[in-house]
């Protein structure tokens, strides 16, 4: 288990967004999986990253900013393609 997963734990359930019987699973399957228990607790739907990121940069008195989704890789391309008024 990695060393920060009993104070994210701890946070989490604190600020009421898991149960302490989702905290013990979360440690199971951390166990068993070799992955953190904030990922297993996201992989099994019960927070998401930002819950955590937000509920940790709270616990700290800083300014929480979410995590920004990826631009479809597709869309990047289209935007590279050139257009007819382009005149480089």
């Amino acid at each position: 288990m990695a060393a920060n997963d009993d104070y994210i734990l701890e946070l989490l359930v604190n600020a009421g967004l898991i149960t302490q019987e989702d905290s013990v699973t979360a440690r199971l399957d951390a166990s068993s999986s070799g992955n953190s228990v904030a990922d297993e607790l996201v992989k099994a739907g019960k927070v998401t990253r930002n819950d955590i990121l937000q509920t940790i940069a709270t616990d700290c008195g800083m300014e929480f900013m979410p995590e920004l989704d990826l631009v479809d890789s597709d869309a990047v391309e289209l935007l590279k393609k050139p257009r007819p008024n382009d005149t480089a």
